[in-house]
């Protein structure tokens, strides 16, 4: 690699981990981009050269840390049962979002507006479609589902569950994948 792409990769990985210690530290609200460039050691400019904007910032600062959030997760996804293995999945993120519960609903609302940014959203919306064609496979769900689709109604709806109160979204997500199943479900 050469020595300016590592010096580039090098500063984009030191925004991120500043903008990261930004918006855990105070009202995620607050964070701008002049703070964050304060705690990186670069110019504001500097951040828009490897950034678009905040959102986009915001995405990529959290974006290692939820990845390995749900890999512990896919890692102790429980056998066959697909209603048990999409509580398993939903209950990960939810457990996320509550230890960060000024933050996770900035991030999913940025997530869900701007999809593009949201890069492992594609690779998260991915790996539940596989969950539930396994589940085609079992005769769990429709043979004729679109898994994407099922996939996209699931992250909505774990998104639903991390917005509200803690408890009520531990108490709301069962019942909502109900309803999910309820209409996937093979008739």
């Amino acid at each position: 690699m050469g020595r300016r792409i590592q010096q580039k990769a090098e500063t984009r990985a030191r925004i991120c981990v500043a903008a990261h210690t930004v918006f855990t530290t105070g009202d995620p609200q607050d964070a701008s981009i002049k703070a964050i460039a304060s705690a990186a050691g670069v110019s504001p400019g500097t951040i828009y050269v490897h950034f678009p904007d905040r959102t986009a910032l915001m995405l990529a600062a959290f974006e290692d840390e939820l990845m390995v959030g749900m890999a512990d997760a896919w890692a102790s996804l429980p056998g066959s049962d697909l209603r048990a293995q999409l509580l398993h999945l939903g209950g990960a993120a939810l457990d996320w979002g509550m230890q960060r519960p000024k933050l996770a609903p900035l991030l999913l609302a940025a997530a869900i507006a701007r999809p593009a940014l949201a890069l492992p959203k594609a690779t998260v919306i991915e790996d539940v479609a596989r969950v539930f064609e396994i589940g085609q496979l079992r005769r769990m769900v429709r043979a004729n589902l679109d898994s994407v689709s099922a996939a996209q109604a699931f992250v909505g709806i774990v998104a639903v569950a991390v917005s509200l109160p803690p408890a009520r979204g531990r108490e709301s997500l069962p019942k909502l994948i109900d309803t999910l199943m309820g209409g996937l479900a093979v008739g």
